[in-house]
């Protein structure tokens, strides 16, 4: 691992703008635990370390910079194995990966990827909110509640969405949420990939990455709803995206509600995590929450 800098301060709009170049932006999310709150299958942590650093070479090797928000676990692999592929590329890994921080203890050494930015964000939901706004697309292996979070935020902002399944977790969760749902990052069925036991982990990471290449957002194309909604429930996702503007983590499901309904009229909230769906047999009701 690089060396560990001092991070940079900065506020939550100013990193989109620098050193990317015009290239895409792939935010990793992952992890594999043991512990009493959750257990991940010993058998499966290898096969998640492999593709993690498949898709850390794979990712610098397609001309994309790398976004983390963390340097153990998965982060570790993934990190550790982009680091490498910058250096037998010649290039700076400062300016292919960053690593967003929140410190919580003052003075402690902060480590991570390449470039280490300290967030002024107080919350981790909060700072995945706002990576999800700016990158192109959120690849997840295993993980829990934040890999579901990132899932969840990057459906609702049209954001390409690759929870790989064939490591578990809230990953394979994710991933089979959202092809119940009929959901396509650019066609229905188009994720069907993720969950092939029998795709390598070079193969896997290749085809993320050229599907990337392909349908992200600075394309012509983005991803879309579940089939069969009409011109206007296709539009209900942008006053989806208002909400999710002012939309404060650390908000109360109480209050939440409250607002959603003020301001929208949405209906069928749930109380711990909300999942926006379109309400295709009831136009009246527009959109719904559902966990």
């Amino acid at each position: 691992m690089s060396p560990a800098e001092k991070p940079i301060r900065q506020s939550s709009r100013s990193s989109n703008a620098q050193g990317t170049e015009g290239r895409l932006r792939i935010l990793f999310q992952g992890s594999h635990v043991a512990t009493q709150q959750r257990s991940d299958p010993p058998y499966l942590l290898e096969k998640a370390r492999s593709i993690a650093r498949a898709l850390g070479r794979s990712i610098i090797e397609s001309d994309f910079d790398l976004v983390l928000t963390g340097a153990c676990n998965l982060d570790r692999e993934i990190g550790a194995e982009a680091i490498a592929a910058c250096q037998d590329k010649g290039l700076e890994p400062r300016d292919r990966i960053r690593t967003y921080l929140i410190v919580k203890k003052p003075g402690s050494e902060p480590r991570g990827y390449g470039s280490l930015v300290e967030s002024t964000l107080r919350y981790w939901q909060q700072l995945r909110t706002q990576l999800v706004r700016e990158v192109d697309a959120v690849v997840t292996i295993s993980g829990g509640k934040g890999v579901a979070d990132a899932i969840d935020k990057a459906e609702l902002l049209g954001v390409l969405a690759f929870p790989i399944a064939t490591a578990g977790g809230a990953s394979h969760s994710e991933w089979q949420r959202l092809r119940d749902a009929g959901y396509g990052n650019h066609e229905p069925g188009d994720i069907e990939f993720l969950a092939d036991i029998g795709l390598q982990p070079d193969d896997l990471a290749t085809r993320i990455c050229d599907e990337c290449r392909s349908h992200a957002r600075g394309s012509s194309e983005s991803p879309q709803k579940p089939p069969g909604s009409s011109d206007e429930e296709r539009s209900m996702p942008m006053e989806l995206k208002e909400l999710a503007r002012r939309f404060q983590p650390n908000m109360g499901p109480r209050k939440f509600k409250d607002i959603a309904r003020e301001r929208y009229g949405l209906e069928q909230m749930s109380r711990k995590r909300w999942t926006v769906r379109l309400d295709l047999m009831d136009p009246a009701t527009r959109v719904r929450f559902e966990r």
